[in-house]
């Protein structure tokens, strides 16, 4: 664990994390177990080797905080649309937008790193538009008044083999779900030799006639674009802050911060933990907004006594006889011998 830390195996010899180098140990585990040997992370008792338990716990002590990408409020995503002058520029403003609603991966919508790669993208075919029960087909006009947009994942890092999400229409000039994704599939569908498998990144340049994909680098640039274009007095963070997984935190943020039921944030964004918690900036103004004054509006409350309280003196207690309260266990026993004495009366009896 320490050399894969230390980043011996690494051609770079990069130092890495310690829940990476534990997580490493745990493969290689599992790769012997497969393969019929023993676990050599655990025991004999099959618990984890007490020395692996302390390396990794000083590892995350040694490790820095983990710094998670700040969380952008709407207004950073209507700037996003506003600024966008190419077409490619719009293109990925849609991408960007569209992604929010579902607080996708970049590896969702945009095309990445092989290595980086979690799950399906999402394909043209994926994208379904309706009305009630009625499913509108890509090619009516009619999709850029649906009434809801479902998109339909594929498998996904968390194991999921097949999840669908739909978003209601918000009749948002700017922030419309419905409209937004219009946009993408009818772009997309003008292309030559379209085919409904293509991935939404999919963008041809007519200046080129060439197809160059929307990568993930496109949409990191216009998140740091605007958010340095709005400010860091008006955000309360930089550029440095951001990135393609500011997506992700925006949509957890955006819900909690509206008092959307935890379970309904986490199904949206196919979240199998509580995990998107971390997403969650208290430091945020909003985060506790109101709630001095919450405090406050109860002003006094009563703490029930956790033992019987004893209301007569001393002397009385001496003067009269006690009536004991007897617990459920006592009840047991006085039944017990009540039993036991009827039994002995039977026994009498008969003889």
């Amino acid at each position: 664990m320490q050399a894969v830390r230390l980043g011996t195996f690494n051609p770079k010899s990069v130092r890495v994390s310690g829940a990476t180098s534990r997580k490493a140990v745990s493969h290689v585990a599992a790769t012997i177990v497969a393969s019929g040997r023993v676990d050599p992370t655990k025991n004999s008792t099959g618990k984890t080797d007490i020395r692996i338990i302390r390396q990794a716990k000083t590892y995350r002590e040694e490790d820095p905080p983990v710094k998670h990408q700040k969380a952008l409020p709407p207004a950073v995503f209507r700037h996003v649309l506003s600024i966008a002058d190419t077409t490619r520029e719009k293109a990925t403003a849609d991408l960007l937008s569209g992604a929010l609603f579902y607080g996708c991966r970049s590896c969702e919508y945009s095309l990445v790193p092989k290595k980086e790669r979690k799950t399906r993208p999402l394909r043209v075919k994926d994208i379904e538009f309706r009305n009630g029960a009625t499913v509108i087909p890509h090619d009516d006009p009619n999709i850029f008044h649906a009434e809801t947009v479902v998109a339909k994942f594929g498998p996904q890092k968390g194991g999921v083999y097949e999840d669908e999400i739909p978003m209601d229409n918000t009749n948002d000039p700017t922030l419309n779900p419905n409209i937004i994704w219009g946009r993408i599939i009818t772009r997309i569908r003008s292309y030559p030799g379209f085919s409904p498998n293509w991935p939404v990144y999919t963008f041809y340049d007519p200046s080129t006639a060439r197809f160059n994909p929307i990568k993930n680098t496109d949409i990191q640039r216009a998140i740091k674009s605007s958010v340095s274009a709005l400010g860091r007095d008006t955000l309360g963070f930089g550029p440095d802050d951001v990135g393609t997984h500011s997506v992700r935190s925006s949509l957890a943020m955006q819900l909690y911060l509206q008092k959307v039921p935890n379970t309904t944030i986490m199904l949206i964004g196919r979240w199998r933990s509580d995990a998107f918690l971390s997403y969650i900036e208290k430091q945020c103004r909003e985060f506790t907004r109101g709630m001095s004054e919450l405090m406050l509006s109860l002003n006094s409350f009563y703490h029930l006594p956790t033992e019987p309280q004893n209301t007569t003196s001393s002397r009385n207690d001496d003067a009269t006889p006690r009536r004991h309260t007897h617990h459920t266990s006592d009840r047991r026993a006085a039944h017990f011998i009540h039993f036991g004495r009827l039994n002995a009366l039977r026994s009498r009896s008969l003889a």
